[in-house]
């Protein structure tokens, strides 16, 4: 219909009516092959070769050289001239109101198909966003495999900082473990941030006990060891487990200084009468005596305050009193008076004195002779 329309209107139907070739414009058919291209009525220019019968012709609403593929009719070109539309010889536009698109129009990111494709953002030129193959689905890309596109073709995602690809838990970011692989892709193999790092600690000293400064890593960095504890980093004599000594130091850092059992302490004696004078067998070592201890652990009795080393010997009650082994001997401080029997009739000279807890031998107690 719109052929016919449009052929009425170029005043292109004729009627039957008989005409000589001398009725007819030089351009127009006349039943004769002007100019040897056609031998049948029709020719647009019988007087020029180069232009042959009817072809198809679009409107092109927007000039971007593209007609609605809609709008098609058959004419000759000559008689398209006068018309109000602009028709062209392509019909291929797919979106004639907008001149941007057309088949000769670059594709674009733009959520349009700006060169009539049929595809939407099917463009993959180097304008377009870089996408890198993720061979181990880990979520980032091989730098070196890539291709461009609008949308992220399938295994393939916009990062590209893998470092290895073939290892789905080796990426950036990554946990990291002590297994001589950089599974976070810092380039560092077994870097600080491992999760199953050991923690050292500094040993300034050098005694193989590290202060309270540390740090995490797989090998053991200098100046680093696995102990820590050392309350003194800068005396290599003063760590955990440590011999004690009587130096007012906490040589063993155990929070105490100059304990029980530093290895030069002097030995202490309970006193438990109090006299000055310890109990030999029940001892301490201490840098400084206990409550109770004493240096001399030399009491004899330690349950009898009168009884001790140099204490006063009295006669007659079955004690050792100055701890010298022996009871009552001479000098002690309340002696009987004993007088010489040479006759050995029991009785005493009175001038002939002796002094003695016991009775010596040819002396009596009767100074009556």
């Amino acid at each position: 219909m719109l052929y016919l329309t449009l052929m009425l209107q170029l005043g292109c139907i004729t009627s039957e009516i008989e005409k000589s070739p001398g009725d007819f414009p030089d351009n127009l058919s006349d039943d004769y092959d002007n100019d040897g291209l056609s031998e049948f009525d029709g020719d647009c220019d019988d007087l020029n070769q180069n232009i042959q019968g009817p072809s198809l012709w679009y409107v092109d609403s927007d000039g971007d050289g593209f007609g609605n593929p809609l709008t098609e009719v058959e004419a000759c070109q000559s008689d398209l001239l006068d018309l109000e539309e602009v028709y062209v010889a392509e019909g291929t536009d797919c979106d004639d109101e907008n001149p941007d698109i057309h088949p000769d129009m670059e594709e674009s990111c733009d959520g349009i198909d700006n060169n009539c494709s049929g595809e939407v953002d099917d463009y993959q030129g180097s304008n377009a966003p870089r996408w890198y193959y993720d061979d181990d689905n880990d979520g980032f890309g091989d730098a070196a495999v890539f291709t461009n596109a609008c949308s992220a073709p399938a295994g393939h995602v916009a990062d590209s900082t893998d470092c290895d690809d073939s290892n789905a838990d080796t990426y950036p970011n990554a946990p990291e473990f002590c297994d001589g692989i950089d599974t976070n892709c810092n380039g560092i193999d077994d870097d600080n941030s491992a999760q199953d790092a050991t923690l050292w600690y500094q040993d300034g000293d050098d005694d193989g006990h590290g202060s309270t400064v540390s740090q995490a890593a797989c090998s053991q960095p200098e100046g680093y060891v696995v102990e820590t504890g050392d309350c003194n980093d800068n005396n290599a004599s003063v760590y955990p487990g440590a011999d004690e000594y009587c130096n007012s130091v906490d040589d063993d850092c155990d929070g105490q200084t100059d304990e029980l059992g530093a290895v030069d302490a002097p030995t202490w004696y309970a006193d438990l009468d109090g006299d000055g004078y310890g109990n030999a067998v029940v001892t301490e070592l201490a840098c400084v005596a206990s409550a109770g201890y004493v240096a001399e652990g030399t009491d004899c009795d330690d349950g009898d305050a009168a009884i001790y080393p140099n204490a006063a010997e009295y006669c007659n009650n079955g004690k050792d009193d100055d701890c010298d082994g022996q009871q009552d001997e001479s000098d002690a401080v309340d002696p009987l008076a004993w007088y010489a029997d040479t006759d050995g009739d029991g009785y005493g000279n009175p001038q002939q004195i002796s002094y003695a807890c016991l009775v010596p031998s040819g002396f009596v107690s009767d100074n009556t002779d």
